[in-house]
């Protein structure tokens, strides 16, 4: 029951960001490595192993984020050539066998050493940000889509929130199923820390939104192409921010005076946890918007 709990818990905060998140879909690139569920592990975890767990879980958004990049390139270039449909799902199987191929090596596993982790942040924020204004200029000498869309829902509508949580029920289901695979292996499993960071960043959702978009058979294949377009730039800086995130949070835990399990301590953990979770939203907001203005 307390896993369960656990579950419906992490799975309600994930659906609060969501549509928090949902007013600014040129955004959809950066959102893909959103640390949710890094910091919601860390969280269930404990400060105790923290340290550890933020060694290998440090590469996680870079395998994540590159995987995504790596798809939304590939459906790009072959969409016209192969069966969307078709094409869609032979790139899911393909990245999925490359992140488990990725992860099992021995550098994943040994994670970033903490007197490199801020050299590792600044290096993958600056090729991020290098990557991400090659991306802008290809994307902008080819037919430039649309870097900021427009809210496709009404807002304050009575049924805002709800068509929003149905059109994203795919991306909730695929995270509660992380969460729960997270907590379960982590309870039953005699796993190491190490293992526990590469499983805090399950790339389900990120791949399962991918999936969504290029797969959808009520979108044409020129909207499609759109949307992974407009997405295909800002992916490339996705990594930034749940780097730094995961850097934050972490020290955080491990300086602070051991936990004494009350109420209080949770709350103070979840109220540091939220406001990381507050600052990377503003950094997407802040990348989203240079983007947009550069682009113009």
């Amino acid at each position: 029951m307390r896993i369960l709990a656990r579950v419906v818990a992490g799975t309600i905060v994930y659906v609060i960001i969501v549509v928090l998140a949902a007013p600014f879909p040129g955004a959809a690139g950066l959102m893909l490595t959103f640390p949710a569920l890094n910091g919601l592990s860390f969280f269930y975890e404990g400060q105790e192993r923290a340290a550890a767990m933020a060694k290998s879980m440090l590469w996680m958004p870079v395998l994540n984020g590159a995987l995504c990049a790596g798809y939304i390139v590939a459906f790009l270039g072959l969409a016209r050539v192969v069966a969307p449909d078709v094409l869609a799902w032979l790139l899911v199987a393909a990245v999925i066998a490359l992140w488990v191929g990725l992860v099992f090596r021995k550098t994943v596993d040994d994670g970033i050493a903490p007197q490199h982790q801020i050299k590792y942040g600044i290096a993958s924020t600056i090729v991020g940000v290098l990557l991400a204004a090659l991306a802008l200029c290809v994307a902008s000498y080819l037919h430039s889509p649309r870097m900021i869309a427009a809210p496709e829902r009404e807002f304050f509508s009575s049924t805002y929130i709800s068509d929003i949580v149905w059109s994203n029920r795919r991306r909730v289901g695929l995270f509660a199923l992380c969460l729960a695979v997270f907590l379960v292996a982590t309870a039953y499993s005699n796993i190491s820390d190490a293992k526990r960071g590469i499983l805090a960043g399950l790339p389900l959702v990120p791949f399962g939104g991918l999936l969504s978009v290029a797969s959808d058979d009520e979108l044409d294949i020129v909207r499609r192409l759109d949307i992974l377009a407009s997405m295909g730039v800002s992916v490339w800086l996705s990594p930034a921010a749940p780097i730094w995130f995961v850097y934050g949070y972490s020290r955080y835990l491990e300086a602070r005076r051991p936990s004494d399990g009350t109420a209080r301590d949770a709350l103070m953990r979840f109220s540091v946890l939220l406001l990381g979770w507050l600052l990377c939203g503003a950094a997407i907001c802040a990348i989203t918007l240079a983007i947009y203005f550069t682009a113009r």
